[in-house]
C-alpha cells in the first residue's frame, strides 16, 4: 500500500476516487497525446493545456468537497472493496471531444464491462453508506488527455476508434488540489486489486 500525503489545510478536501493508468497504458496515453500535438503544430495551442502524465486517471466515483472526518472511513471502505476484488482488463476504444463533439475537453474512451461497472457501482453504493451523495449522471469512463479554454475546442482533432487494453490494477482515493490555476491529483491511498 502507497504512502499516503499530506492533507491540504482545510476542513474538507476536493476527493474521488479512481484507477492509476498501468505502465502500458500510460506508453499508449503518452503516444496518442504527441500524435494530438503534432496534428495541431499548426494551429494556435495556447488556449490548450495538456494533462501532465502524472494526473492521468480513470474516475470511478466523484466525491466532490469532503469533510476530513470522513476520509478513514473512506479508506477503510476502499481496503475492503479492493480486498474483495481481482484486477482486470478494459479497453480503450476511442480518442473524442468529451462528452460531445463540440466539448473542451479531449479524451480517450473506455468501453464499458461489466467488471468496470461492478466496481463504479460499488464505489457509489459505500459512498452512500457514508452519508454522501454519489453522482447520479451516466458513467461513462474516460481518461482526460487536454483541456480548452475556448469553444474552439479541439475541432481540427477528428474523432477515431482505438484499440488498446487497460490493466485495471488498483483503486485510489485522490485528493485535488489547486495550484498555480491547475488541478493536481495526490494519491492519499493506493489499494492493489488482486492478482488473478
Amino acid at each position: 500500500m502507497q504512502r499516503e500525503e499530506n492533507l491540504s489545510d482545510q476542513s474538507t478536501s476536493r476527493l474521488f476516487i479512481g484507477i492509476k493508468p498501468d505502465v502500458a497504458s500510460q506508453a499508449f496515453l503518452d503516444e496518442i497525446t504527441t500524435q494530438c500535438q503534432k496534428q495541431l503544430k499548426d494551429t494556435t495551442t495556447n488556449h490548450i493545456r495538456w494533462t501532465t502524465p502524472n494526473n492521468w486517471h480513470l474516475t470511478l466515483a466523484f466525491l466532490g468537497s469532503t469533510p476530513k472526518e470522513k476520509i478513514p472511513q473512506l479508506k477503510q471502505g476502499l481496503i475492503e472493496l479492493a480486498h474483495c476484488k481481482g484486477s482486470f482488463q478494459s479497453r480503450v476504444c476511442s480518442l473524442t471531444p468529451f462528452p460531445k463533439q463540440h466539448s473542451k475537453i479531449l479524451a480517450v474512451e473506455l468501453a464499458l464491462n461489466p467488471n468496470l461497472t461492478e466496481l463504479h457501482e460499488e464505489c457509489r453504493q459505500f459512498i452512500g453508506e457514508l452519508g454522501m451523495e454519489p453522482e447520479s449522471q451516466e458513467y461513462r469512463p474516460h481518461i482526460t488527455l487536454a483541456r480548452s479554454r475556448n469553444k474552439e475546442g479541439f475541432q481540427h482533432i477528428a474523432p477515431r476508434n482505438l484499440n488498446s487494453s487497460v490493466l485495471v490494477e488498483n483503486v485510489i482515493l485522490y485528493e485535488s488540489v489547486p495550484l498555480a490555476g491547475k488541478s493536481h491529483y495526490h494519491s492519499l491511498l493506493k489499494v492493489p486489486l488482486l492478482n488473478d
